[in-house]
């Protein structure tokens, strides 16, 4: 019985898992043609083999483009070296994409790092459309630089590239745009856009803004007087970046009617971004995108709106100290006892592994000191907040500058701290005309040294369940309680 039971249990829970599983990302495969010419190690008949993944499939139609940054991961070997994001820097890696969202041109520039001094042995690994050459040489001593090979195996064939691409796990956003402040009849002020899109899956946390229309499954947006849809209109923009939670936190999406009018006649646009929504009618350009200017009705908002989606994640604060090394020249008030330090709160713990990612949009509190000034959310601009992670979740590299806000008028004193993996610096300076211009600090206190960052989980919260996941739970429960039922009924098991 309890046997029986307890599988009921497993079965149940195996149905629901896919609830729960976090959609995969996009793998692209490669395998490179045999070489024709090789030096030992090498061989004739060796290959390059490798594969790299990215949040979201590659658009189609693409033309040369380098989607370096938006890559997640990678590997590619030659049977004596193997390229991987810890081992290695990306001189370029540029794909182009057919109909269907083939990659039919690529090239693919990878060296080994840390670039060795001068002169010593450095792997390279070079793939393009017509030809793949690996091997080593000499090192020039400056990551991208040009290698003339010694040991060197080559074809002039290139290769061929497969994808494997994540299940379709169709996930909605929600759209709701603020008051427009401006509008012309039929517009009134007060109305809004709203609306939403549907992907393929949901997006991952701390996408850097990337097209989304290679995912696109449908979108439908309105502004009272029109409404934008897959079926009537041209997109021209559909991008969009998120933060810790995956919640969207930057986003561009231009719309037109189409088909295209004549150059002239009325055509209307639907714009809907960052910092403003922007809907209405005006003469249509020669181009389908080029820009319009609305002459027959328009209505204008301030600042974007909010997004809403199930697949966004709750948020779990996570708090990172920095612990700066002490000032090692200074100009009074301060001195070499002050240093930075400070915390941060993020909206969730920092992923693993990710590449240089801005952190702003995802602080929940933030508190800097450099002895002298401390500079906390409600009273800084953010000109720099960008950090990268590496295979255990720690901070690795960063880049914080910290400007005293508002902004002193120019020529004024104005607070500063930034640091970055091999220094520290902080004072005051005068004011530039721009919130984030340079200064030239004094006094000022700075190092060459580097800080050291720690991250501390906060507090365990309550744990919130969602429906299936309450069965589940309840389902558990039960089947303790009927153990204990059966061991307490029946001493002869002990």
């Amino acid at each position: 019985m309890i046997v029986r039971y307890r599988g009921w249990i497993v079965a149940f829970a195996l149905m629901v898992l896919p609830v729960f599983c976090v959609q995969a990302d996009a793998i692209y495969q490669y395998e490179g043609d045999p070489f024709t010419v090789a030096d030992p190690p090498y061989a004739v008949g060796d290959r390059v083999n490798g594969e790299f993944s990215v949040a979201l499939p590659i658009k189609p139609s693409l033309p040369m483009t380098d989607i370096s940054s938006v890559i997640t991961d990678f590997s590619f070997t030659d049977g004596q070296q193997t390229r991987t994001p810890a081992n290695t820097t990306i001189c370029g890696f540029e794909v182009a994409t057919d109909a269907a969202g083939n990659i039919v041109d690529w090239l693919v520039l990878l060296r080994e790092a840390p670039t060795p001094a001068v002169g010593d042995p450095q792997q390279f690994m070079d793939l393009a459309t017509a030809m793949d050459q690996v091997g080593t040489g000499p090192s020039p001593g400056t990551a991208c630089d040009t290698i003339a090979a010694t040991v060197v195996a080559v074809n002039a064939t290139g290769g061929n590239w497969s994808a494997m691409l994540p299940p379709a796990m169709p996930t909605d956003y929600d759209y709701t745009g603020a008051p427009f402040t401006f509008a012309q009849p039929p517009y009134v002020i007060g109305d809004n856009i709203t609306g939403g899109f549907t992907l393929t899956g949901k997006l991952p946390a701390f996408l850097p803004r990337t097209d989304l229309t290679s995912a696109l499954l449908d979108f439908s947006f309105t502004d009272g007087q029109q409404t934008r849809t897959q079926a009537n209109s041209t997109i021209c923009d559909f991008s969009a970046g998120t933060d810790a939670t995956g919640n969207l936190v930057e986003w561009r999406i231009s719309l037109r009617a189409t088909p295209p009018s004549i150059p002239g006649d009325p055509q209307q646009i639907l714009d809907v971004t960052t910092d403003f929504d922007l809907a209405g009618v005006g003469p249509a350009n020669t181009t389908a995108c080029g820009d319009i200017v609305l002459t027959i009705t328009a209505a204008l908002t301030d600042a974007g709106g909010s997004w809403a989606s199930s697949a966004i994640l709750p948020v779990q604060p996570m708090v990172y100290e920095y612990t700066g090394q002490r000032f090692t020249a200074v100009e009074l008030p301060y001195t070499t006892n002050d240093r930075i330090t400070g915390s941060i709160t993020v909206n969730r713990p920092i992923p693993p592994d990710i590449a240089v990612s801005d952190l702003s949009t995802s602080l929940l509190s933030l508190s800097f000191t450099d002895g002298v000034h401390t500079r906390n959310l409600d009273d800084t601009t953010i000109c720099a907040f960008q950090v990268t992670t590496d295979g255990g979740g720690d901070i690795v590299e960063w880049r914080l500058s910290l400007r005293e806000a508002p902004t002193p008028a120019q020529g004024d004193p104005q607070s500063v701290i930034d640091t970055i993996p091999d220094m520290d610096v902080a004072g005051i300076g005068a004011a530039n005309t721009s919130a984030c211009g340079d200064l030239v600090l004094t006094p000022a206190g700075f190092n060459f040294l580097t800080g050291n960052w720690r991250g501390i989980t906060e507090p365990a919260q309550v744990p919130v369940f969602s429906r299936t996941g309450l069965y589940i739970f309840i389902l558990i429960m039960l089947l303790v309680a009927y153990q204990r039922v059966q061991a307490t009924g029946n001493p002869s098991r002990h």
